[in-house]
């Protein structure tokens, strides 16, 4: 889903009680009062919404207090554990029942970093452990495992489905161990100082690229945009900023419903028989490499008839596909309201039933071009579309689809800049690197326990290294 808010009112429709950390499957109260630090009273005293200690239910949201912090070792021993006041990312894959927003000014929990001195955790960040006085490891949080994150996945370890969450869970552990064991390191699964070394030395050397070669090839670049629905009409604003910012970068409105075919080669380069003369089309030159490449773009919305079947067949045949509205509880992009299987375009499973209306499988029922496609679905936590991406698209692998998801809650009224950030991205030949970046920059919220790398890159780490400008 994507959180109907704006960040200028700041308010968000929902019934459930707000908190810092989403609850998710096979979580129990004991487990998460053992994970942040405090009793199982204390969270049933912070969340009096819960009547029954032995029933929580995935999707809703948790006030956790804060944890009584713990007094530094006084004693000689080499390595003391410490806590502080610090910074709580939105849990594993932040699968959000209501989106709302974090409380503003609660206190979050803090890392947790294994030290040679005791002093506060995460104090000077990673230069603790550059200067070999800090070592990262199971447990530890914050903006600084976000940064030891980033690192990993540009050393082609993409932390699915969670990304550089902030968060040095499992999943973090086995992907430093693989990387130790590729560089000749023991294996302990820390971030130790000859660690982070390698790690820094191998992301120097790794700017990975969408496969633009691949992209352009025959000089054209066949892209759809979706807009999908929401019940409370916030697509209507961000159909209008789409269509305003691409005009903005170059892109001509062009009406193919009155084209004759030879005007439709003419004016976009492509073979008529393939242009949906009932959807809005855009086109503007850019140059690759010194070469021209035309730009047709489509623009699909919950008001495009047969929505849902427009989409479905940008997913198996154009180069980019980019999608904005409602994750619909992992169940993939929807384009008419949450209580009709009709607009549903279904990727996998809801994580929680009855939330939403879906008929059979759709990803699984389309054939894929064999052909490299770059896809972006612009939503809450649609990281958890990339285990079906990966096991039901046919033809699909690492190597033929790269995909950027989401790994937390989004907000409306930024759907149409994030797609732009895209479309100007690819125009223009930036790497992932620089996509990322304006992706994260136009979603910040300056809220305690921030995530702070929301968007997941997947398969792009299986590109060349390469320069395009």
């Amino acid at each position: 889903m994507t959180t109907p808010v704006s960040r200028t009112t700041g308010g968000a429709a929902s019934s459930s009680p707000r908190g810092d950390y989403t609850i998710q499957r096979n979580d129990t109260l004991s487990k998460l009062a053992q994970r942040f630090g405090v009793s199982v009273e204390q969270l049933l005293d912070a969340n009096p919404h819960i009547t029954n200690k032995d029933v929580i239910r995935a999707g809703d949201r948790l006030v956790v207090p804060r944890a009584q912090a713990q007094q530094p070792a006084t004693t000689t021993t080499t390595t003391t554990t410490t806590t502080t006041q610090g910074w709580r990312p939105q849990g594993p894959a932040a699968r959000p029942g209501t989106g709302t927003r974090p409380a503003a000014g609660e206190e979050q929990s803090s890392p947790t970093v294994q030290a040679q001195t005791p002093r506060p955790a995460g104090s000077d960040g990673l230069d603790g452990v550059r200067s070999g006085n800090q070592v990262l490891s199971k447990g530890a949080q914050g903006p600084f495992v976000a940064e030891a994150q980033q690192l990993l996945v540009k050393n082609g370890h993409p932390l699915a489905p969670y990304g550089a969450d902030g968060d040095f869970g499992g999943v973090t552990e086995t992907a430093v161990k693989t990387f130790q064991r590729q560089n000749g390191l023991p294996e302990s699964g820390r971030i130790d100082q000859a660690t982070l070394v390698k790690l820094e030395a191998g992301a120097a050397q790794s700017v990975k690229y969408p496969e633009y070669d691949k992209l352009f090839a025959d000089g054209v670049l066949r892209t759809t945009i979706g807009i999908g629905y929401d019940e409370g009409g916030w697509q209507k604003p961000e159909i209008k900023k789409m269509v305003e910012g691409l005009a903005a970068q170059g892109y001509e409105s062009v009406d193919v419903s009155t084209m004759s075919d030879a005007e439709i080669r003419t004016r976009l380069g492509v073979d008529p028989a393939t242009v949906d003369r009932e959807s809005a089309y855009f086109v503007k030159t850019f140059q690759h490499n010194g070469k021209d490449v035309r730009a047709v773009t489509r623009l699909i919305t919950p008001d495009t008839p047969n929505a849902k079947q427009k989409f479905a067949e940008a997913t198996a045949n154009d180069e980019v596909v980019l999608y904005g509205g409602h994750g619909r509880y992992g169940s993939g992009p929807d384009f008419d309201d949450k209580h009709s299987a009709a607009g549903n375009f279904r990727i996998g499973d809801p994580y929680e039933s009855g939330k939403v209306t879906l008929g059979q499988n759709d990803l699984s029922r389309t054939s894929m071009t064999k052909d490299y496609q770059l896809m972006f679905f612009r939503g809450c936590t649609t990281n958890l579309y990339l285990d079906d991406l990966r096991g039901k698209a046919r033809g699909k692998n690492a190597e033929n689809l790269d995909v950027i998801a989401t790994n937390t809650v989004l907000y409306w009224d930024d759907t149409a800049n994030d797609i732009l950030a895209v479309t100007g991205g690819l125009t223009s030949g930036q790497s992932i690197d620089e996509l990322k970046s304006q992706l994260n920059a136009n979603n910040v919220f300056n809220k305690p326990g921030e995530m702070h790398d929301k968007f997941t890159f997947d398969g792009f780490q299986q590109n060349a290294v390469q320069s395009h400008r």
